[in-house]
């Protein structure tokens, strides 16, 4: 059995740039316990996060975002800005099974 997805190491947009997909109501610990993924600890002019960019079987990336300081609870998922959003929102959903 072919698996979902593989945790690459760091590696750009193809187009670039990213945008949201979706924004889950899980956190990055409850992510990594289902899907076996580790975050790791980053920042930039917005502040500190901790990520987590997986790749898909079909190709497609993604990549799982929380700002530390952050008010509202949960992790945003990102994809290039030049992929299918409804498509890539669907992959997540099925990969944590939504």
């Amino acid at each position: 059995m072919t698996e979902p997805f593989i945790q690459p190491s760091a590696r750009p947009w193809p187009s670039g740039d990213c945008t949201p997909v979706t924004h889950l109501d899980l956190e990055p610990a409850e992510i990594e316990d289902r899907l076996g993924i580790r975050f790791t600890p980053g920042s930039d002019d917005l502040g500190e996060f901790v990520e987590a960019a997986i790749q898909m079987a079909s190709g497609r990336l993604l990549l799982f975002l929380r700002y530390t300081g952050s008010p509202a609870p949960g992790t945003t998922v990102l994809a290039d800005a030049r992929d299918d959003l409804r498509a890539a929102e669907n992959d997540v959903n099925a990969l944590l099974a939504l």
